[in-house]
């Protein structure tokens, strides 16, 4: 029995030694609502190290941004009883009473919050969760503090203070015992010291924000800006209109942008949360776009890529690496992967290693063998001048061209004046559009196959050099929200846009008339064309150094012209050519479209459609566009005749007299004949000289009126 006992002693002994429990404080909960008047609101909570104790009074107390946060009136401060200072009980009601004291003078004014039995006699009865709360190892809310904002443009500043807290809480150890907390007690890492008051995000409350009407309603409003702060938890953004100034997200937390989404930060970006602090995601829908100023963000882009099991129909996509850092060909899984080399300017497949180093400053082009697919690029993010990887080199018929990347998690504007330098580069470029199995290109405010200016985030575009050392930098002005792969054109005047479609596929090409073009080549009028697949109808104006165009700029003619295109198609098809924009050429009399191969004639304004059945083995020089010239206003009325030719066909309208006999005579200038023929006026004649070169007269003569001109004959 003697043994028992102090066996017993000893165990109580040992027990009576143990630690008392240590309290462990945090703030949580942030929200931003308005109460009579805008107001920060938050939740203090409270655990120990061990179950067992029951609180009896003690007190917190917190620093706060003394310039954002009233501290002039104890009435913009309200302490709301909740967890444990609103529990209850039948005899005494509320168990705890709520005092809050401010102390300290500006700008260290504080404020004190205080829990005290609301009956002392319960202090003298055997400790239990009957008339005191039990302060147990889960996370119980203390109290809900709310306090008014006087600028939202702040941090809230709010944060423990340790010496007002520790040693300042007890439990009821015994009946009529109260023995402190362990002290000091400890803080959760994550404050308030940094939230912001303008716009804030936690998991409880999802969004809030400054500015609202209504009491006790959140408010939230993505078109205006605001300082915000992700405090915790995944937030979403999905408006295609959301401005923030700084935004802030906060150790652990994460934001995911929707493939709808796009989001303007006009401030600092502050991500401690590193690669997953920000998600932009894509989709079949679109992709989610970022426009921000700040270095050294880091974030996981996504990019959507639809897939093809069928190789012939090459569905290609252009890809860039929208990240700085450790791009590796393993970011692209599963596809087959190609860089086109500048020395040789030719396209190189990547291999099948998934360690490859990538250079994001170049572009690449994939194929998905799958349905399709979602790729994620983690990394450092591109901000303001990036240096494309450009160089001049002629290789494989080709000359310039050079795959470079859209660096940014945004679309960008080759037309912004101040968001690039170009040095000896074409103000073109040309990105491949799988739904065409054809280039689409743009340059000098024109576009074929549906591009335009914007540049989709993601997307790789070649642009050609046209000398040595040349230099392609962009920056933060060219950057723009952009939520479509392309938009609608808006065309000019004096512009004829000319479509072919044969086999589901299509081409397009362009014939304008400005005071910039010239009937030689230039780069930054005119777009070089890129031929696609074989199957697919391929058109393109030829200049006489034989250079091949998607775009042929040409200065006003004071003559009739006449402008070569070529049409070439790797199968036998059905083929149907449009021509848009027709009335826009308001300096002409006509537009006419001559078939060189079914000697046929169309005049554009009245048949603005044409066609026809091809062959492969057709020639492809095989359409003139014939441009008939007004001189004057008077001419519009009158409508007079006009002569030209083209190489060694002589072309001639007579407008005033449809259907009449006609006799044509060209002779050399000692006027020797060199044709005669009689001919019916049609909209427009031709003739062909097959026996001569050089400067001749043309005469064309009816029974009343007789008609002269001269051209040169080229054979």
């Amino acid at each position: 029995m003697k043994t028992f006992l102090f066996v017993l002693l000893m165990i109580t002994g040992l027990a009576m030694k143990a630690d008392p429990p240590q309290l462990i404080w945090r703030m949580t909960n942030p929200r931003i609502i308005k109460s009579t008047q805008q107001r920060f609101e938050f939740d203090i909570e409270v655990k120990a190290n061990q179950n067992g104790s029951y609180y009896s009074s003690g007190q917190c107390m917190v620093y706060f941004n003394n310039d954002a946060i009233s501290y002039s009136s104890d009435l913009h401060w309200t302490v709301i009883p909740a967890g444990i200072s609103a529990q209850t009980h039948p005899d005494i009601g509320n168990k705890y009473v709520i005092t809050r004291v401010r102390s300290g003078t500006y700008p260290g004014v504080k404020l004190l919050i205080a829990l005290s039995p609301t009956d002392e006699a319960v202090l003298d009865e055997v400790p239990n969760a009957g008339y005191l709360a039990e302060i147990t190892t889960e996370w119980q809310t203390y109290v809900k503090v709310q306090c008014r904002i006087n600028d939202q443009t702040a941090d809230a500043g709010i944060t423990f203070y340790e010496e007002g807290t520790n040693g300042q809480n007890f439990y009821l150890s015994l009946p009529g015992t109260e023995t402190a907390y362990q002290n000091p007690g400890l803080f959760d890492a994550l404050n308030l010291s940094q939230a912001s008051l303008g716009r804030i995000y936690c998991t409880t409350h999802g969004w809030s924000q400054y500015g609202g009407t209504t009491d006790n309603v959140q408010y939230l409003d993505w078109t205006t800006t605001a300082r915000t702060s992700v405090w915790e938890g995944n937030a979403t953004i999905e408006g295609t209109n959301c401005n923030t100034t700084d935004l802030h997200i906060h150790y652990g937390a994460g934001v995911q942008l929707s493939d709808q989404a796009n989001l303007t930060i006009t401030g600092m970006v502050l991500n401690e949360s590193g690669n997953a602090g920000i998600l932009l995601q894509s989709s079949v829908s679109g992709t989610a776009s970022l426009l921000h100023a700040t270095n050294n963000v880091s974030a996981t882009i996504q990019r959507y890529i639809s897939g093809n099991n069928n190789l012939t129909e090459m569905a290609y996509h252009g890809v860039s690496v929208p990240i700085m850092f450790s791009a590796t060909s393993g970011l692209f899984l599963n596809s087959y992967l190609y860089r086109f080399d500048s020395p040789t300017q030719s396209w190189q497949s990547m291999g099948t290693a998934t360690d490859t180093p990538l250079n994001t400053h170049e572009g690449f082009l994939i194929y998905y063998p799958y349905t399709d697919t979602v790729y994620e690029f983690a990394g450092m993010l591109f901000n303001d001048m990036v240096s494309l990887d450009v160089a001049y080199n002629s290789a494989n018929g080709l000359t310039g061209l050079n795959l470079v990347p859209n660096p940014y998690p945004s679309a960008i504007d080759w037309n912004s004046p101040d968001g690039w330098m170009k040095f000896n580069v074409n103000d073109a470029y040309w990105v491949w559009n799988p739904q065409f199995k054809n280039y689409s290109s743009y340059g000098s405010d024109v576009g074929t196959n549906n591009a335009t200016q914007y540049i989709p985030s993601g997307q790789s575009f070649f642009v050609k050099a046209n000398a040595t050392d040349p230099v392609l930098q962009v920056n933060n002005a060219a950057r723009l929200h952009h939520d479509q792969l392309f938009y609608k054109r808006s065309d000019g005047i004096n512009l004829l846009r000319m479509k072919a479609m044969a086999n589901n596929y299509q081409d397009e090409m362009i014939i304008r008339f400005s005071e910039n073009g010239s009937d030689n080549y230039e780069g930054d009028e005119d777009i070089d064309k890129l031929f696609g697949g074989d199957d697919s109808p391929q058109l393109y104006s030829v200049l006489a150094e034989n250079t091949q165009l998607s775009v042929n700029t040409l200065s006003y003619p004071d003559s009739p012209v006449t402008i070569p295109v070529s049409f070439e198609l790797g199968l036998d098809a059905e083929v149907i050519l449009t021509f848009e924009n027709v009335t826009s050429l308001s300096e002409f009399s006509a537009v006419l479209l001559e078939d060189l191969l079914t000697n046929t004639i169309i005049d554009l304004r009245l048949t603005p459609q044409y066609q026809f059945n091809h062959i492969i083995t057709n020639q492809a020089e095989r359409f003139l566009f014939h441009f008939q010239h007004i001189t004057s206003a008077d001419e519009i009325q009158s409508l007079t005749y006009q002569i030209w030719n083209k190489k060694d066909r002589v072309y001639f309208s007579v407008p005033e007299m449809p259907g009449e006999k006609l006799k044509i005579m060209i002779c050399d200038l000692t006027g020797r004949i060199v044709l005669e023929k009689e001919t019916t006026v049609a909209s427009i004649n031709s003739v062909t000289v097959t026996s001569f070169n050089g400067p001749a007269f043309v005469s064309l003569q009816s029974e009343k009126r007789k008609y002269f001109g001269k051209v040169l004959i080229i054979r």
